[in-house]
């Protein structure tokens, strides 16, 4: 693609943000108004809906009178509105037609379904927005270059809900504006039907070999740090077959700049690379070292706190935390130091306090709990700044498993069931180097027993489980990692009073832990993989 077109279309599409950029400026100086606007519109919105009779709504004038009619919910909370409009129903929980439902998977593995309305997607554009005029300023290297968006997948066939509404979008730029959408795919690395590939391997292959096409390629955005570090990985084993793939001009650009590296490193394969947009806070963190080996001169920006719900923060370049996406949703705010008080409002925030966030959205979401923790980091303008700490629940996220306590705690039950092999202390840990998987400490009573089928049969009870299954797949996890400890309680209690955490009592204790202090910490003996295990379990 000519460069001029490239910078064009770049340019234009800038220029047309900087009215969503003032906006939103004008917002963060005063975040109280901000958000008295976005309660009024949101009550709009539901006026004459199913919801709004049974809250009583129509006299709701105060964040007070909101709160007081409106109780917190959760996705059950939520559920039987949902599959009412999947039913058909007209407003249910908005005036305005259901566009489309995107899937969300829950801590025990369960498929959730997040209605999406034409206001939705203006409320994450509201965000989106201001974040990518942001990046052409700070990072004027992008202008002329092309991006890659994150993209799954699709099922052969569309599915639809029982009532008609489609199920899914075509990639992550579906939370742009119409215009956002139109400039991102003139400048794409990675043509969309490639997510028509079936098949993970297949489409692996496809979506590699396209990217190492992209000799221009500015920009990777992506949910999670494994896929970029999976691709690497996979580059680093088999280079010489992929590079045969590709064209020979690029082929031998990529070489001769490898030549001059030394070394294979991002930046080597894609020299005008500048800017890596994924997941880094909270247990994601702990994967941008990894990540930063792999593109040591590219800036890696964390994503904001981002759900398939709804959009809480985006970041600012050069700025501490991401700021809260003020002009989106209407935000509130469960203080964890008083989970019992009434929730803080955006603006209400205090530096150092940890919060949880609650949404109000354009989709029908009300008062929706999202059950992750964030910290207040800083200010920008008036407008708090909020890094993310975690889930509220157990939850480990390498790689969008969303992999909960209770799941890996009933596949440890069944595997000591098919086996007879009996665990006396037992601890699972998210392991992100050298490559992404889980690993279970396990000290059992006696010896009886093969550990090798107590590690299949765990392997598989886990792939029952959609996310842990899907990441498997598509070589974003390794297979699970058994080894056989001595000592596991004694040892257990030493490191966490060692590191300042709670000891619970052992008939309480959580069968996973998201803590990076086990590695080195137990006695170990076998250890126990199986290469053959794979996803067709």
């Amino acid at each position: 693609m000519f460069q001029p077109v490239l910078k064009g279309v770049h340019r234009a599409y800038m220029v047309s943000l900087r009215g969503r950029w003032r906006q939103f400026q004008r917002a963060a100086n005063k975040p109280r108004k901000a958000q008295e606007a976005r309660l009024r519109s949101l009550l709009s919105v539901r006026r004459d809906t199913a919801f709004a009779r049974e809250h009583q709504l129509d006299g709701v004038d105060s964040f007070a009178a909101f709160q007081d009619r409106v109780p917190i919910r959760n996705y059950q909370d939520m559920a039987p509105w949902i599959e009412r409009i999947a039913n058909g129903e007209k407003r249910v929980l908005t005036r305005a037609p259901v566009r489309l439902m995107e899937r969300s998977r829950g801590a025990a593995g369960e498929v959730k379904l997040v209605p999406y309305t034409d206001a939705l997607f203006s409320e994450f554009a509201a965000a989106t927005g201001p974040w990518l005029r942001e990046l052409s300023v700070g990072c004027p290297e992008l202008m002329g270059t092309r991006s890659y968006w994150g993209m799954t997948p699709l099922p052969h066939k569309r599915e639809r809900t029982p009532g008609g509404i489609p199920i899914g979008m075509n990639d992550d730029r579906e939370y742009f504006s119409p215009l956002a959408r139109f400039a991102l795919r003139r400048p794409r690395a990675v043509r969309s039907r490639v997510r028509r590939v079936a098949d993970p391997s297949a489409w692996r292959q496809q979506t590699i070999k396209e990217l190492l096409d992209c000799g221009d390629l500015g920009m990777i955005s992506v949910w999670h740090p494994t896929f970029l570090i999976a691709i690497m990985e996979e580059l680093a084993q088999n280079l010489e077959a992929i590079l045969n793939e590709i064209k020979p001009a690029r082929r031998a650009a990529i070489l001769s700049s490898l030549d001059e590296a030394g070394d294979l490193v991002g930046e080597a394969v894609w020299p005008r690379l500048r800017l890596l947009s994924c997941y880094g806070e909270g247990p994601s963190a702990e994967l941008i070292p990894n990540l930063r080996a792999w593109f040591p001169k590219a800036h890696i920006q964390p994503k904001g706190l981002i759900a398939t719900e709804g959009i809480v923060s985006f970041p600012l370049w050069g700025g501490t935390g991401n700021v809260l996406a003020v002009t989106s949703h209407f935000l509130e705010f469960q203080d964890l130091e008083a989970p019992n008080a009434r929730p803080c409002l955006a603006d209400e925030l205090r530096l150092g306090g940890t919060y949880s966030p609650i949404i109000t959205t354009a989709g029908g979401l009300t008062r929706y709990h999202l059950e992750d923790a964030v910290r207040c980091v800083g200010f920008h303008g008036s407008t708090p700044c909020i890094e993310f700490l975690g889930r509220l629940d157990m939850t480990a996220n390498l790689a969008g498993e969303k992999l909960s306590e209770a799941v890996v705690r009933r596949a440890i039950e069944i595997a000591h069931w098919e086996t007879n092999i009996e665990p006396r202390f037992v601890l699972c840990t998210p392991v992100n180097s050298p490559k992404a998987r889980y690993r279970l400490f396990l000290e059992r009573k006696g010896s009886e027993g093969d550990l090798t089928n107590f590690q299949f049969c765990l392997e598989r009870q886990l792939q029952e489980s959609d996310g842990y299954r899907s990441a498997r797949k598509h070589g974003l996890l390794a297979e699970l990692e058994l080894i056989e400890v001595k000592g596991g309680w004694d040892t257990f209690q030493r490191v966490r009073r060692r590191e300042g955490l709670a000891v619970p009592d052992r008939q309480d204790q959580a069968y996973l832990d998201l803590h990076p202090i086990w590695e080195h910490a137990f006695q170990k003996g076998q250890s126990t993989t199986r290469a053959e295990i794979n996803s067709d379990l």
